[in-house]
């Protein structure tokens, strides 16, 4: 950063902190070429001044991160750019920033960071100092290590107890009736399903209204997260379809290729053992009380402080009253754009992966 010291202006050396403040105190940002001379087009833009003298390069890194890696932050020009188109559609928003080449501030930090900048909210949990990703890493590095030795001792024990039962089987056979079946060739379990079994791990578990017309529900939850695509559950109900007590998919995460997490969709607890309300990830929410009766917490407060909520609506609909301080994520789909679903539905994922990340990281045990 370059500061014209000259000036008795109160200036900070943190890209961020600066084009916040600048945006309080109602000043311009001004786009400079590599000479410094101001130009109009960011293709064309070096340096980014911010206020009376602030000059930062426009690739400057600020400490707003979208993910745990040191790398995973976003860059001056990324949120001035975010912050100059923050009242635009955000489909067009993306097809601008990919024009001017631009790397585009992710759906999920939109409101966040609007609020941060305007000065609606003094903190955000995104912003971190260098410190903070580094001790992420090391946590996540830990838990890699922890999972592959955990792993390697059930292989072992997996092994030891086929072994035996084996051996044991192998005696009975000796002493059995030829005309009788052995119990090595009715019950000896091939080592692959008592690995599993043995190896059961935690599964992800996503909660969806009951009601029918909800928006989502059981009758178009695959489309939406597995296809990234809304269909109106109408047309699964007026056919005829007959609902599932419970589905399952398979999600390759969109901020790591090599993670692919199974998921479980109910939209009734009753099923769930005493276990399983800890892994629940996500939970749909139409603002209505009596979804959330005789669930394990008392309220939709307490219930959206351990899981992530969702409350998808039509982007024309105004946000219910009785959500307002649910802690939730809206999900503003459209009526009939229907081109619009699959960048909605993307980061709606990274939103879901990220919560999983740092809210329920022991879910990334082996997952089969």
């Amino acid at each position: 950063m370059v500061n014209d010291k000259s000036k008795n202006s109160e200036t900070s050396a943190d890209p961020l902190e600066a084009l916040k403040l600048s945006i309080k105190k109602s000043l311009s940002h001004v786009l400079l070429d590599d000479s410094k001379n101001i130009v109009t087009d960011f293709a064309k833009c070096k340096f980014i001044k911010l206020g009376e003298n602030s000059i930062f390069d426009k690739d400057t890194p600020t400490n707003y991160y979208h993910g745990i890696s040191k790398n995973d932050n976003y860059s001056l020009v990324s949120i001035l750019f975010f912050w100059l188109n923050r009242e635009t559609d955000y489909f067009n928003y993306l097809k601008s920033a990919q024009k001017e080449k631009i790397a585009a501030i992710s759906f999920t930090y939109k409101t966040d960071i609007v609020e941060y900048l305007s000065g609606k909210k003094d903190q955000s949990p995104n912003i971190k100092s260098l410190q903070d990703i580094e001790k992420g890493l090391a946590q996540k590095n830990k838990l890699e290590s922890d999972k592959k030795s955990s792993f390697s001792y059930v292989n072992e024990l997996a092994d030891k107890v086929q072994k035996r039962f084996l051996e044991e089987n192998e005696v009975k056979s000796y002493s059995a009736k030829e005309s009788e079946p052995t119990p090595s060739k009715n019950y000896i379990p091939s080592s692959i399903d008592t690995s599993k079994r043995l190896k059961r791990s935690p599964t992800p578990i996503i909660i969806v209204p009951a009601a029918a017309t909800s928006l989502i529900n059981m009758y178009n939850i695959l489309e939406l997260l597995g296809k990234q695509k809304f269909v109106d559950s109408r047309q699964a109900i007026e056919s005829g379809k007959e609902k599932p007590r419970e589905l399952s998919f398979k999600h390759t995460f969109e901020t790591d290729s090599s993670t692919v997490m199974k998921f479980k969709v109910f939209d009734s607890t009753q099923d769930l053992r005493p276990d399983d309300w800890s892994n629940i990830v996500c939970v749909f929410t139409v603002g209505a009380t009596w979804q959330f009766t005789n669930w394990h917490w008392p309220s939709p407060k307490a219930v959206f402080e351990n899981c992530l909520g969702l409350y998808p609506k039509y982007a024309d609909e105004k946000t219910k009253d009785s959500v307002k301080g649910w802690n939730i994520y809206p999900i503003n789909i459209e009526r009939h754009r229907r081109h619009t679903d699959k960048a909605i539905i993307i980061e709606l994922w990274k939103h879901i992966e990220k919560y999983i990340t740092l809210k329920k990281p022991h879910l990334f045990i082996e997952n089969e």
